[in-house]
């Protein structure tokens, strides 16, 4: 199984991933951010989904998306 800088690989490429897992941890639900990882063959711990849920509101900053679109 794939780990998360794996995730964050195939995310560079792959824009529809990075949107959906982006959905998922905007709607703050660990249960479904696990499942979505899991579900698209990525081992991600429940411990790692809480902690990206509890800073989603950093995700959403202009910094943040500037990084994004200009791939880091």
């Amino acid at each position: 199984m794939k780990d998360f800088v794996d995730f964050i690989n195939d995310e560079a490429s792959d824009a529809d991933i990075g949107k959906a897992a982006f959905e998922c941890i905007q709607a703050g639900e660990v249960e479904t951010l696990v499942k979505f990882f899991s579900e698209k063959g990525y081992s991600n711990s429940e411990s790692d989904a809480k902690k990206l849920i509890a800073n989603k509101d950093q995700y959403k900053g202009e910094k943040q998306s500037a990084a994004l679109r200009s791939g880091y």
